[in-house]
């Protein structure tokens, strides 16, 4: 998400069809586990490079990173503890210690996770061999299609409210559907086998919470009306009847109920918990979209979501070039994560993202454009080619992309 977005705030989400980002894991047949060994030996040739040998015999690590990383990076465990640093009463105004020290980890994380996690999805396009040239077309054509959006918007003021209005419910959609597939992530890599049952309850669960955060934004002015957006006023679509908001907030109640028992139930039954950072990442998730659009809010988008993105994108981009460098797909990626490999990838997700968010915006800024509707169209457009490019390269259902994130 561009740093000017950080400015704001968003809301919004789906799954089944839309919730595509990492959520397309959902359509593993009976959902059965990959972390056996047998299930890793796929060739070279079979994920497009050249070449023929197993994937390497580790134990399965079950972390995208590892603990320590997984907890504070892709869980929400960094947005938790700045949060409660915040409730010391530190913020990033002022000039003590501090303050600086408190005001210097947003920067960077707004800019290592937030404005390049963006970017990190191009660089999944363009630089993978797992990305199909269809793929790459659509999010060709796509961004063609936000480009002429954003040239109405620029300068068109309701034309740039009803853009940014569109992004923020998209948004949510896009934060919920990855954490959905994150969660995936660890019960496929922990052989946690859900049923039709669980799987039905699980997606309902964040269904669910999407539909109360959509139903809410339509429902009450507080949450659907934006006085100061970037400095623009977003109105208030609504409202809809109060019943709808109470008639949802009871199904997720009950999804929640049903969920947390299934999860009693099957640790008795087999013996074996729901992975304790998949419940942590819903626990965040859920805490983050339903919260008002405050400082938490803001430090859940770049904290849990940007963060979590550049996580798994990374370990992915590892696993795929240590394929192509030894014919092995490791397991473990951690000691490959001090490398040139790694710099090179964050210096240029980095770079991307800096300009693509703040000197392209300043660009047209500097040459007479309103500052309101540069940053709200800069907003919307960069989110809105995101989310769609994550929902198509993010397909579990695709053997090659299965290997290298399980």
């Amino acid at each position: 998400m561009p740093r000017t977005a950080q400015k704001g705030s968003l809301g919004g989400v789906s799954y089944s069809p839309q919730m595509q980002n990492l959520g397309h894991m959902s359509a593993v047949n009976a959902f059965q586990a990959v972390a056996n060994n047998s299930d890793r030996k796929l060739s070279s040739s079979e994920l497009g490079q050249a070449g023929s040998a197993p994937a390497e015999k580790e134990a399965n690590q079950g972390w995208i990173l590892n603990p320590i990383l997984d907890y504070l990076f892709v869980c929400g465990g960094m947005m938790w503890l700045l949060f409660g640093v915040t409730q010391l009463g530190v913020d990033s105004v002022g000039s003590s210690v501090n303050n600086q020290v408190y005001g210097t980890i947003l920067y960077w994380g707004a800019l290592i996770f937030g404005d390049a996690h963006g970017p990190a999805s191009m660089v999944r396009v363009f630089g993978s061999s797992t990305t199909p040239k269809k793929v790459r077309q659509i999010v060709i054509i796509w961004a063609v299609v936000l480009v002429c959006v954003a040239c109405v918007s620029i300068c068109s003021r309701p034309v740039a409210q009803v853009f940014v209005t569109v992004t923020r419910l998209w948004a949510v959609q896009h934060y919920i559907a990855q954490t959905f597939g994150i969660v995936l992530i660890y019960c496929l890599k922990r052989d946690y086998k859900l049923s039709s049952v669980e799987r039905f309850v699980f997606q309902g669960l964040m269904r669910t919470l999407m539909w109360c955060v959509f139903i809410r934004f339509f429902t009450f002015p507080e949450y659907g009306h934006v006085k100061d957006f970037m400095g623009m006023e977003l109105p208030f679509y609504g409202p809809l009847p109060s019943i709808y908001a109470i008639a949802i907030q009871f199904v997720f109640t009950f999804f929640a109920m049903v969920f947390t028992i299934l999860v009693g139930i099957h640790l008795y039954n087999k013996k074996q918990f729901f992975p304790l950072p998949a419940l942590f990442a819903i626990f965040s998730v859920a805490a983050v979209t339903l919260s008002p659009r405050n400082g938490f809010y803001m430090l859940g988008v770049t904290f849990l979501h940007g963060s979590q993105y550049v996580a798994i994108t990374m370990a992915y981009f590892l696993r795929e070039r240590t394929l192509a460098q030894t014919g092995q797909i490791p397991r473990n990626v951690l000691p490959k994560i001090v490398s040139w490999w790694t710099l090179g990838w964050f210096g240029i997700i980095t770079a991307l993202g800096y300009v693509s968010a703040i000197t392209m915006p300043l660009y047209w800024i500097k040459i007479g454009f309103p500052d309101t509707l540069v940053l709200c169209t800069f907003y919307g457009m960069l989110s809105c080619h995101h989310f769609l490019t994550d929902a198509f390269i993010w397909r579990i259902r695709d053997p090659k992309v299965r290997s290298l994130v399980v």
